[in-house]
């Protein structure tokens, strides 16, 4: 069985028009620079809220306690969306 490549996150977000390439760009100096994980640079410099993530991984694990599957978290944007699965947060 072959494995599907998973996508990168970055190329996600402007795939779906949330980030454009210069803030992609500040994002990945900054994680380069601080060694965190790309989901908490966008965090940090506020392209996706915390809030957002905190809310995706309490409903999967308590989905997990109950035997009900979270497929997926969507969050709309002016321009797009982006899914928290994609995101291995899920």
């Amino acid at each position: 069985m072959a494995k599907t490549a998973q996508k990168r996150l970055g190329d996600i977000l402007l795939e779906q028009e949330l980030v454009d390439a210069d803030q992609l760009a500040e994002a990945m100096t900054h994680q380069r620079r601080t060694g965190k994980p790309l989901p908490y640079v966008f965090v940090e410099l506020g392209y996706v809220s915390e809030e957002d993530i905190v809310v995706t991984e309490r409903l999967s694990e308590a989905g997990r306690i109950l035997g009900i599957e979270v497929l997926d978290h969507i969050i709309l944007g002016r321009q797009g969306f982006v899914s928290l699965r994609e995101l291995g947060h899920v």
